[in-house]
């Protein structure tokens, strides 16, 4: 009862962002000592350090971070004897996203390998996680999927970020974290790109709307919430749009989505669209793989095409491809080449090797991926000159696909 009693108020103090207070309370506790032999006091000793983690990733407090973070790495063996793994994976990606956090925070902040190799392990302890939850771990894991978005979109992976916050929503509907954190990256997308739609601004409206009713988000990130929704109903409003066009246009969207074809709806709903657009929208605009780079300062037209425009052509042509070989190694409702498989006759020898068109359809689908990366790659070199930054043996000895 005096632990569920602790517990209860900790949570009351963060919410409240007392953290002061809390810490108090949180190295009291720790100074009786807990041992490791009995499961209460390893859970409980758990539950400090990820309170610890938490006050510093929301109070900016680093030796909190710091602290509950060694906890985790210090006891891990003996933590994981009454702790799931995936959990104690999940709380060492919280603190090293919180340590992530309070740097970017820090006056001259500057992105580089160095600087961000907290987030990068923080996004790879989230991702051991997910990958080590069990099914039945429900309440660990739309807050993981979360964290693992916030890590991805902190990295500037805002598409896999928005990956996962459907994925959340699309198990969990109402979980409110995931509202709220998609559309703040929603606004994130609107800054990366430069450009904005009304049904961008809507969806990121709707978001920190609902964020600002859930009982689930504390007091301060609800005000943050309803201020942000109050910001952009000005704007949509200063636009010419109102509240009333929601249902008009939710409409629209569904009749235009439900008139594309099975492939393309598979493309949107996967994620696989080369358009930011689909990122948010499944309608109609969302249908083409659009994706252009952006030429602020002059126009594309007569002969003169960007080097990187004809890269880019041709990474939208190998995607494709790539793209239509998984649909069809994947998804094949109509089992179109099913008879073709019938004419090939495969020696049987027992090793649990899967063979077939649609596998091999698969395999070179991650072949062609793995040789758009190359290319992408080689692009970065030629667009920012590093081979004038490379030592000479590192370049005769590389080759692009």
């Amino acid at each position: 009862m005096e632990t569920d009693n602790l517990i209860k108020q900790l949570v009351a103090l963060i919410d409240a962002r007392d953290y002061d207070r809390a810490l108090n309370l949180i190295h009291q506790r720790l100074s009786l000592g807990l041992g490791t032999a009995r499961q209460k006091d390893i859970s409980l000793k758990a539950n400090l350090a990820g309170f610890l983690i938490d006050i510093g990733a929301e109070g900016g407090i680093e030796v909190a971070a710091s602290e509950g973070l060694a906890i985790y790495e210090r006891e891990y063996s003996v933590l994981r004897k009454f702790i799931k793994e995936s959990s104690l994976q999940y709380n060492l990606g919280n603190g090293k996203s919180a340590l992530f956090r309070i740097q970017q925070g820090k006056p001259g902040f500057k992105f580089t390998p160095k600087s961000i190799e907290s987030l990068t392990n923080a996004k790879n302890h989230y991702w051991k996680a997910y990958k080590l939850l069990e099914p039945n771990e429900n309440k660990l894991r739309p807050q993981l999927l979360i964290n693992l978005a916030n890590a991805l979109r902190d990295s500037g992976r805002i598409v896999e970020a928005f990956q996962y916050f459907d994925l959340t929503l699309a198990q969990f509907p109402d979980f409110p974290q995931a509202i709220y954190n998609r559309s703040q990256a929603l606004l994130d997308l609107n800054n990366l790109s430069n450009t904005y739609t009304v049904t961008m601004l809507r969806q990121a409206m709707t978001g920190f709307d609902r964020a600002a009713g859930a009982n689930g988000l504390p007091s301060w990130v609800r005000e943050r919430g309803a201020l942000s929704r109050d910001k952009l109903r000005s704007k949509l409003q200063h636009l010419g749009h109102s509240d009333n066009d929601d249902k008009h246009d939710l409409d629209l969207t569904k009749d235009e989505f439900n008139a594309l074809s099975l492939y393309r709806k598979y493309c949107l709903l996967n994620h696989l669209a080369l358009s930011e657009h689909s990122l948010y929208c499944k309608c109609n605009g969302a249908r083409w793989d659009n994706l252009t780079i952006p030429m602020p300062h002059s126009s594309i037209e007569g002969s003169f095409i960007p080097r990187m425009e004809h890269v880019l052509n041709r990474l939208k042509a190998e995607y494709a491809l790539a793209r239509l070989l998984y649909y069809h190694s994947v998804y094949n409702p109509d089992m179109t080449w099913a008879a073709f498989d019938e004419e090939v006759a495969f020696t049987e020898l027992y090793e649990g090797e899967i063979i077939g068109l649609r596998p091999e359809m698969n395999r070179v689908s991650f072949r062609l991926c793995f040789g758009i990366l190359d290319k992408i790659a080689q692009a970065i070199c030629e667009l920012y000159d590093l081979a004038a930054h490379i030592p000479s043996c590192i370049i005769e000895t590389y080759s692009v696909a």
